[in-house]
């Protein structure tokens, strides 16, 4: 994409004409609608006018450098709240000072523009915050339609993502080697420890329901995601025992932060599914709170000969799933020795 598309898609239009022709129209009209002077008064209004459109163009386009840093900053629709109250600071706080020192560092301006209103400071603030204010509330108009507009789009993306990771999931873990795996491992437990052979049973639920209750969901918390992961790291540790190893170093702070449904559960079954597990090779799986709001699911890096088929539900599916949601993509670094995913850790209002 190219900066110019970026621009645009961050606006939600193309402005370009708006910025041409809105720019000397607002400043020329300032002058009738604010101050009482006519094109008929000759060249005092003429300057008025000059002096008028270069404040409206610092106005306008320092106005819209802030709202597309913003929404570069706060994109998706999880932090529009917190992305709208603090462009309103900036704003409101960019208006009053760029006015503040026009005054201080061009005195004279203020007797250019008309000798009447030269004691009147607040006239020309309070004209300033209503043009920013017309400014700003245009543009957010349109990208709100626009989002509004994307929204039923994507939420149709969206619930299709879902239900085919879903399907996806359900396929991959009752396809015949999980189950036969599944049915081994609780055969081989009954007869020495029925306790645990109930336990397996009670896991082996827990992860199915988790997978069917959250399927109307689009984002889930990490905490409810764990206590899926908890069940299935059960499941694992008793058909691998100590070759398999899966860490936990999440902050408690994180817990409560979102992450796009079974996206832990498809990197654990991916990182099993391509690395031999054995007693001369453990496999260990870290999940770990990262810096820059991340988490990082790495796994040793020991790849079989021969792969499993995929079931093309991994880190493309939990790619477009977090596009949609908030713009931003799971990380993937590859080393010799390790496979790391940096997923983005969501937080929602």
């Amino acid at each position: 994409m190219t900066r110019r598309e970026r621009r645009i898609e961050l606006l939600g239009f193309n402005d370009f004409w708006l910025v041409l022709l809105g720019i000397p129209v607002t400043g020329i009209l300032i002058p009738i609608v604010f101050f009482d002077l006519l094109p008929t008064g000759g060249i005092e209004y003429w300057k008025f006018s000059l002096i008028s459109i270069g404040f409206t163009a610092a106005y306008w386009l320092g106005d819209r450098k802030i709202l597309i840093y913003l929404r570069k900053k706060f994109p998706g629709y999880y932090k529009y709240n917190k992305r709208i109250f603090l462009q309103a600071i900036v704003i409101l706080t960019f208006t009053p000072g760029i006015c503040y020192a026009a005054g201080l560092l061009l005195p004279e301006l203020r007797t250019e523009l008309s000798p009447k209103y030269h004691h009147e400071q607040y006239r020309y603030y309070l004209v300033s915050l209503i043009i920013t204010l017309a400014i700003t509330a245009t543009y957010e108009s349109i990208y709100a339609i626009f989002l509004l507009r994307n929204a039923t789009l994507e939420g149709e993306r969206l619930k299709k993502e879902n239900l085919r990771s879903q399907l996806a999931t359900l396929k991959s873990q009752v396809n015949p080697h999980f189950l036969f795996n599944s049915l081994n491992t609780l055969s081989s437990i009954i007869p020495e420890n029925p306790d645990q052979s109930v336990e397996f049973v009670q896991k082996l639920s827990t992860v199915y329901r988790y997978i069917l209750e959250i399927r109307d969901r689009e984002l889930i918390s990490l905490q409810e995601e764990w206590k899926c992961i908890e069940a299935y790291r059960f499941l694992l540790n008793i058909r691998f025992g100590e070759n398999l190893s899966i860490e936990n170093h999440i902050s408690p702070e994180d817990m409560d932060k979102h992450i796009v449904p079974l996206s832990l559960q498809m990197l654990l079954e991916n990182a099993i599914k391509h690395n031999v597990v054995s007693n001369k090779r453990p496999l260990t799986i870290e999940i770990a709170s990262i810096e820059n709001g991340r988490l990082l699911v790495s796994n040793n890096l020991q790849l079989k000969n021969q792969v499993e088929a995929s079931t093309q539900t991994g880190l493309e599916n939990i790619n477009r799933r977090y596009r949609i949601l908030n713009g931003e993509e799971a990380e993937v670094i590859v080393s010799e020795t390790h496979f790391r995913v940096a997923l983005p850790l969501i937080e929602t209002e």
